[in-house]
């Protein structure tokens, strides 16, 4: 969707529901990040529009179904593809 600015203004008096969420429990934004995204939620609810706090899922599940995914070959494909690239070639002496 386009950026509306009348509509985030609430100019148009349509009312935006919108999910925001600080910490994904496996990274942790610097403090300053954290307050800026506080205040773009107060500016927003300010603003009339409804700020839902959004739970993500668990990322850390989703790195390790990631991870067992790529090396359930034992990296054997990336390892082949790597093996021509000449960077890598030149890295092997």
């Amino acid at each position: 969707m386009p950026w509306n600015h009348s509509l985030a203004q609430g100019e148009k008096g349509e009312k935006l529901s919108i999910g925001i969420f600080i910490d994904d429990g496996v990274v942790a934004p610097h403090p300053p990040i954290v307050e800026a995204l506080r205040r773009v939620r107060d500016d927003l609810v300010s603003a009339g529009h409804e700020v839902i706090d959004w739970e993500p899922m668990d990322h850390q599940q989703a790195i390790e179904v990631i991870v067992s995914l790529i090396q359930s070959e034992r990296d054997y494909d990336i390892n082949a593809l790597l093996l021509v690239e000449t960077v890598f070639v030149r890295c092997r002496g």
